[in-house]
């Protein structure tokens, strides 16, 4: 802000109102980008596949097992919605179609969650972050 402290120089006002648009479009741009996670889009599908292999698995536990159960499909479904690497999101695409029986499955998709889901991340642009835009004429 000192650096700032010239003396005042024409506008051009056609320029100014060109890289106003910029900004509007750069915006946008990054709005976008930050609100669809085209990974997260592509591994929907194991991930809901997930989310339906453990309702499936708790609706066929009897009753008395079900208490026991439930910490582990909460764990799973924790999994499910995890942001995950690449390489885990393939592996959990094969977890979700292997043949085991349904607490074992339970456990071995909490214990994958355990060692390869990443913490949630803030991923939304902030526009309010862009605190000021100084305009220099080239001299």
């Amino acid at each position: 802000m000192v650096a700032c402290n010239g003396s005042e120089a024409a506008v051009d006002l056609q320029r100014a109102q060109t890289t106003v648009e910029q900004l509007h479009a750069w915006i946008a741009a990054q709005t976008a980008a930050a609100t669809i996670d085209f990974r997260a889009a592509s591994a929907a599908r194991s991930r809901r596949a997930a989310l339906s292999r453990v309702a499936q698995a708790l609706a066929r536990a009897p009753r008395h097992q079900r208490s026991r159960l439930a910490p582990l499909a909460a764990a799973a479904r924790a999994v499910a919605t995890a942001p995950m690497a690449e390489g885990a999101e393939r592996i959990l695409d094969m977890l979700v179609e292997s043949q085991l029986p349904d607490e074992a499955w339970l456990r071995s998709i909490a214990t994958f969650g355990e060692l390869n889901a990443r913490p949630q991340s803030p991923r939304a642009f902030n526009a309010e972050s862009i605190v000021a835009i100084v305009l220099l004429e080239p001299r």
